[in-house]
């Protein structure tokens, strides 16, 4: 409105001044050459007028409607959003129309964060694969508006992506971003990354390499390893059965006051140790804490069994 009246006020002026133009003086009649060239300013200020007119106006923009089986999303509540989702996390055959709706939906911080984990899921795990889908996922990591609980979500999708590409600069691209965030990000979001590529590895999508090792003794020596961190390193240790990390474990058992890091890495040892770890573990065995006793004991049998 405040744009029409404007338009308006120039042409109101533009007939005022064409008046005043025209007013014959005492001796001089009219000008028509004049007058027709002031007429055509007023035709165009005049189309001017409705151009701002009309633009003012608001932009009319369809709703995003809801696709097949997501048609009665939006009318739903909350809970039973997340409800219908995890009755469809096994419809694995959506249409593009509803996978771009779903993607895009996923966007959406209003929704139950379960309720996008969930959703999430429904995309990965779809038979036709969407090799560009890890980005949508470091999207959402680096979004530093997102919780911290999302972003760690996000870093396990970013692995579960690893499968939908069989490109290998793609595959090396998404091993990359997941090293750099075990080693840069200063939460407890580096046990996820490290954790995710540990899994892909095991499933066969991936092979890890000196650099992964590297960051896992890395982590494990470095102070600044919160100790969740360092405990969830030494499980991956236990999965991958990785020997080269033995060193490593005993430095810790000799040294570490931290008793759950002291029982994870007697637990590991038992598992991929040797016979000459038993003297090692053997003070162990008289531990005050009763869970690194029995974790003690349980490495000591298997390693007698050698």
């Amino acid at each position: 409105m405040k744009h029409f009246k404007k338009g308006l006020l120039l042409l109101i002026v533009a007939i005022l001044a064409l008046t005043l133009y025209l007013l014959p003086t005492q001796k001089n009649s009219p000008d028509l050459s004049k007058v027709k060239n002031v007429e055509k300013e007023i035709v165009i200020l005049a189309k001017k007028a409705e151009e701002i007119n009309i633009s003012s106006k608001p932009a009319i923009i369809a709703p995003m409607v809801s696709p097949g089986i997501f048609a009665k999303f939006d009318s739903l509540e909350q809970s039973k959003r997340f409800d219908f989702i995890k009755e469809n996390l096994r419809n694995y055959n959506l249409t593009d129309v509803e996978y771009n709706w779903l993607k895009k939906q996923i966007k959406d911080k209003g929704l139950y964060i379960v309720t996008r984990n969930d959703m999430c899921s429904m995309l990965v795990n779809q038979k036709k694969k969407d090799p560009d889908l890890y980005l949508t996922f470091i999207d959402f990591y680096e979004d530093k508006s997102e919780s911290p609980k999302w972003r760690d979500y996000a870093v396990q999708f970013i692995g579960q992506s690893l499968p939908l590409t069989e490109n290998d600069n793609d595959k090396e691209g998404i091993y990359q971003v997941l090293l750099d965030i075990a080693k840069y990000d200063t939460t407890l979001i580096p046990g996820t990354a490290m954790l995710q590529l540990a899994q892909q590895e095991s499933h066969g999508n991936i092979k890890l390499d000196k650099r992964y090792d590297q960051l896992m003794d890395w982590y494990l020596s470095s102070d600044k390893t919160k100790e969740s961190i360092k405990i969830s390193l030494i499980g991956i240790i236990a999965k991958r059965k990785t020997k080269k990390h033995l060193p490593m474990l005993r430095e810790i058992i000799k040294t570490s006051e931290r008793i759950g890091m002291r029982r994870a890495s007697i637990a590991t040892i038992g598992l991929i140790g040797d016979k000459s770890d038993i003297e090692l573990i053997k003070p162990y065995l008289q531990d005050e804490n009763k869970l690194v006793v029995m974790a003690a004991k349980a490495a000591t049998v298997r390693l007698k069994k050698l």
